[in-house]
């Protein structure tokens, strides 16, 4: 691996993408870093109409760390066109902020590095090694995506125009080299690739778009930094690792049914962090809002996901797919 672990006099730089409808969510995200990590650090929250509400929900968290600054990176109307057109071209499939992490380049001109996070994440631990990894020659540093490399055919790899020994990587969580990434205009790149025809039908959308991309300048480190949760239902002792432990996927710790997809372990400590953060809110207001809030799912949403996973276990008996 190429990171070092240790203090450091940095401040930390990290940017999240959300909106209204992920408020709470990526409020218990930034919640959890600011616990597990006491050194300085910088957060950045890219949005084009956050409400006041929503905003005054991550400047209450931010206050309750001295080490915390917090800071509002607001898109412009022509940015937010382009982030649409990415998201018309995959069908509606992910929202548009998903594409924002394609931009921190040009939004943060004044940093060499910061650190992406989705906001459908929980830290459980140090982020300096993920921090200090070498991306001297590298556009990102991010972890191997567990589902694509074992489920999905080579095929699936060779399709993107990506070579089958490179390592796919998952678009959660990466550290990125903003230098690097504005000298060979990257962003132009990505924009230019995700209103590709070619990739309108793609399964993973953005993250084929960044592999495909960025491939040559990848640095892969440990998957602890991007932990898949519920692809380790049945690993105890690797949960316990997880760093950065990402809900990708339906199953989801802040819906009823994530134990039909997930792991009691990741429940309990979203659960914990949900409950600490409602409690140390000061607004009456905000802690109603908080406690009340629930992303809006389809109404048989449950249903698929059993289903789903019902046709996933017949394919693996047959040989179809691989576990």
């Amino acid at each position: 691996m190429c990171y070092t672990s240790g203090i450091t006099d940095e401040t930390l730089q990290i940017a999240y993408a959300t909106n209204d409808a992920y408020v709470r969510v990526t409020a218990v995200s930034i919640y959890s870093l600011a616990k597990h990590n006491p050194e300085k650090m910088r957060v950045y929250i890219i949005q084009y109409d956050l409400s006041e509400r929503g905003k005054a929900v991550f400047l209450e968290v931010a206050a309750m760390f001295e080490n915390v600054e917090l800071e509002f990176i607001t898109i412009s109307r022509e940015l937010r066109e382009i982030a649409d057109k990415c998201y018309e071209n995959t069908k509606g499939r992910v929202p548009y902020i998903t594409y924002l992490r394609f931009f921190p380049a040009s939004l943060l001109p004044h940093l060499s590095k910061v650190l992406f996070i989705d906001g459908d994440t929980l830290v459980l631990g140090s982020i300096l090694p993920f921090w200090n990894t070498d991306v001297a020659n590298s556009y990102i540093a991010a972890s191997p995506e567990a589902h694509v490399i074992r489920r999905e055919p080579e095929s699936y790899i060779t399709s993107l125009g990506l070579d089958p020994q490179q390592t796919y990587i998952n678009a959660g969580n990466f550290l990125m080299n903003l230098d690097l990434i504005r000298r060979d205009d990257i962003e132009s790149r990505l924009v230019e690739n995700a209103i590709d025809a070619k990739f309108s039908k793609r399964k993973f959308y953005d993250q084929d778009i960044i592999n495909y991309t960025m491939q040559g300048h990848i640095t892969v480190i440990s998957d602890v930094f991007n932990f898949i949760s519920r692809l380790m239902i049945d690993d105890v002792d690797r949960q316990k690792e997880a760093v950065i432990a990402h809900f990708a996927g339906e199953a989801k710790p802040w819906d009823n049914y994530y134990l039909v997809g997930g792991t009691k372990f990741f429940f309990d400590a979203y659960h914990t962090a949900i409950s600490e953060l409602n409690s140390k809110l000061q607004s009456d207001e905000l802690r109603r809002y908080f406690e009340e809030y629930r992303p809006k799912w389809k109404k048989n949403h449950l249903k698929e996901v059993l289903v789903k996973q019902w046709i996933r276990k017949i394919l693996m008996l047959v040989g179809k797919v691989n576990p």
